[in-house]
């Protein structure tokens, strides 16, 4: 079902009002993969871009082995923190990285994007044609 269209960007899934590609990582973990959506929203044409990634937070990510007794207090302390800011304010945020290290993979990804647009040019050819027809039908 997968289709390679270029360097690391695959296309996973297309119809006529949308298309889905996996983008790899060039960290090589399948986790820090990403997935673009182009879909076409049929009432307007406008189309709508997703990147979609899965995004983590950690409170070990700053553990200090050489004190490991303060470093679990600290620990346990931002985890705290964090479940407070999510009871109270109902969101954290969290960033991440996706990493393309060549011109290769930057092109691929240009490109699936490239796609999307074409798909939302040719959406936009058949409304007008199927326009005219049904203004000359009536006439």
């Amino acid at each position: 079902m997968e289709k390679k269209i270029s360097k690391r960007i695959m296309l996973v899934h297309e119809n006529e009002d949308y298309k889905i590609y996996r983008a790899a990582c060039d960290c090589i973990s399948h986790e820090c993969d990403m997935t673009i959506e182009l879909e076409i929203c049929p009432p307007t044409n406008f189309l709508i871009l997703s990147l979609d990634k899965k995004l983590k937070w950690s409170s070990q990510w700053s553990y200090d082995y050489e004190r490991p007794i303060y470093s679990w207090f600290v620990d346990k302390w931002k985890r705290i923190t964090v479940a407070l800011k999510i009871l109270f304010t109902g969101y954290i945020e969290v960033e991440d990285s996706f990493l393309m290290k060549d011109n290769d993979h930057i092109d691929a990804f240009i490109d699936a994007i490239r796609n999307g647009q074409q798909l939302l040019n040719e959406r936009v050819a058949k409304k007008n044609v199927s326009a005219e027809s049904g203004v000359q039908s009536d006439s």
